[in-house]
This record gives structure tokens, sequence and C-alpha cells, in this order.
């Protein structure tokens, strides 16, 4: 080779180099913009799941109120509303009857 083609591969071989490094450096900054990204939804996962879990707790202790009334709780009856209690599909005379033929 000669030495004109020598400079002229050395000066190919700089600019490659160069290109490079600038896609080298591109690559940096992506992945710390990437890893500071992950960081972040990884600490808005953990809020988020705390928040679950407390909605989740504030949930079974609605529940449980809900199905509260003055007969399984120590709730005066005057809090039960106004619904009445649901009657019994038999009446008193079925009752009697049945337990006449027993």
């Amino acid at each position: 080779m000669t030495h004109e083609e020598l400079l002229k591969e050395n000066k190919e071989q700089k600019q490659r180099i160069a290109s490079m490094s600038k896609t080298i450096d591109f690559m940096s900054k992506t992945l710390e913009a990437m890893a500071a990204s992950s960081e972040k939804q990884a600490q808005t996962n953990e809020e988020l799941n705390h928040t679950i879990a407390q909605l989740v707790k504030t949930i079974e202790a609605l529940k449980e109120q809900l199905g509260k009334n003055s007969k399984n709780s120590s709730k005066p009856p005057s809090s039960d509303g106004l619904a009445k209690p649901q009657k019994s599909s038999e009446t008193f005379r079925q009752k009697t009857r049945r337990a006449k033929r027993l």
C-alpha cells in the first residue's frame, strides 16, 4: 500500500471511530434515561401496591359493617333502617299443622 492509501484508510477509520463514539454516547444517555424511568416506575408500583392494600382493607371493613344489624351486633334496632325483616314463607297455621302431624 502506498503512503497516500494508508493516510486515506487512516482517515476513514478515524471517521468510523468518531461515528461509533457518538453512537456509544447516545446509547449511554438512552440507557441512563431508561434506568431513571425504570426506577420511577418501580417507586410508582410500590405506591400503587400500598394504595391497593389500603383500599382492600377499607372494602373489607365496609363489607363487615354492611352485614351487621341489630340481631348480629351491638347496634340498636333503630340503626337497622326502615326495611322490615323478611317474614318466613310459612304461616303460623302451617307450622302448627305440621307440628301436630309429627
